[in-house]
């Protein structure tokens, strides 16, 4: 009878080792150099998924140590910003001036001429004008348009709505604005709870780390600063895996999510394993559009990004500006409504209008003309293109006639 139960024992094992062995090969073999397919295998220690962010490091570390010059036309570190355009350089169509405005017509001067007005406008790339020349982008072709005022581009590539405030009140409320138009991306929210920038998008070529604003029991905001307050520190934070984790967890949901995805390697069971590596992989890879949580009131981010706007306006009108949030929809943001018959970030309109911040929502113009099925309103890496640009131009220029 004993011998019986043994038996049965080892043919219930029996599959299990054999799985487990199957499972040990493929974890020493194919995935023995932490990736599969291409794709960084989870653990993310160090937190760097692709060769460009691995160059993005050495670059650093060659520059630290005087074996490599600032590129013309790139981002610099920047303490308070994560990353910021170096004043007064001049990288063909992505130059700027000696405030760090992006140049569009002509260069900006201290205050604007006593018979001029200036609009400040700051954002992401959408703002800034990516992959579309120096008279290409939106504000440029309104700069252009209204000879009675005067355009400067605050707009960083990458940035969130954090980062343009931060950026406004550092380097645009100097320039003596009449008025202030924030761009704000849709698919740009969950850059709002993210303090490095590569967790949130993996496929990002450089390797950055920002500040944030954190919601207080009471819904004020609290600032977290930028992790790394030097380059030197930036290289420290990813040479050293529980240095990265005590500076940046708790403040950034995507790194907090999956915990054991950027656990020290071996500190969690799961790193041991081939098939719970993978699953970790697919798992913390997945996102949401974000579209999805402008649409809920109660979602973080939602009454985030609705905090921060509401202290821009504020800020603004203490300085005398008038303020305004301009939405400007990406083509996935424009695919959902289309499939859900409805603007998912509507709610977040009507929220900010309720709360006395003007918005401009594009995407019925964009819409309008063509936008949807018009691959020509498109650049490769996404962004408009000058005839989109062209037609945020036209909408928008109905608000300062």
């Amino acid at each position: 009878m004993l011998c019986g139960v043994r038996s049965r024992l080892l043919l219930l094992l029996a599959p299990l080792l054999l799985a487990l062995l199957a499972d040990q090969a493929l974890l020493y073999t194919a995935l023995s150099d932490g990736e599969f397919l291409g794709r960084r295998l989870a653990p993310f220690d160090p937190p760097l998924f692709n060769a460009a962010q691995r160059e993005s490091l050495e670059r650093v570390r060659a520059r630290l140590a005087g074996e490599l010059l600032e590129t013309p036309g790139k981002m610099r570190f920047d303490a308070l910003l994560g990353w910021s355009p170096v004043p007064g350089d001049d990288g063909g169509d992505f130059r700027y001036d000696e405030f760090g405005t992006r140049v569009g017509v002509a260069p900006i001067a201290a205050l604007p001429q006593a018979s001029v007005r200036r609009l400040v406008v700051t954002g992401e790339s959408f703002t800034h004008g990516d992959e579309v020349g120096s008279l290409e982008s939106w504000p440029a072709q309104l700069d252009l348009a209204l000879p009675g005022w005067e355009v400067a581009n605050l707009g960083v590539g990458a940035y969130g709505m954090d980062q343009a405030l931060l950026r406004f009140r550092r380097d645009g409320k100097g320039l003596a604005p009449r008025a202030v138009w924030l761009g704000f991306m849709i698919s740009a929210a969950p850059r709002l709870s993210s303090v490095y920038r590569p967790a949130l998008r993996h496929h990002e070529l450089s390797i950055s780390f920002k500040p944030r604003f954190e919601l207080a029991a009471d819904e004020s905001l609290t600032f977290v600063p930028n992790p790394a307050g030097s380059e030197e520190e930036m290289v420290r934070l990813l040479e050293d895996q529980r240095l990265f984790l005590a500076r940046v967890a708790g403040h950034d949901f995507w790194v907090d999510h999956w915990p054991a995805a950027y656990g020290p390697a071996g500190s969690h069971w799961s790193h041991h394993l081939a098939a719970a590596r993978l699953a970790l992989t697919r798992l913390e890879g997945r996102r949401e559009h974000p579209a999805e949580c402008l649409a809920d009131p109660g979602c973080e981010l939602f009454r985030l990004a609705s905090a921060i706007a509401v202290e821009f306006s504020r800020e603004c009108r203490a300085s005398g500006a008038e303020f305004r949030v301009v939405l400007l929809p990406d083509r996935k943001s424009l695919d959902l409504w289309e499939e859900r018959g409805a603007r998912p970030w509507r709610p977040f309109v009507d929220e900010l209008l309720r709360r006395g911040v003007p918005v401009t929502d594009l995407s019925e113009a964009l819409a309008a003309a063509g936008a949807r099925t018009d691959p020509g309103f498109w650049r490769p890496g996404g962004h408009y293109s000058p005839r989109a640009n062209a037609a945020v131009a036209r909408e928008l220029r109905g608000l300062l006639d």
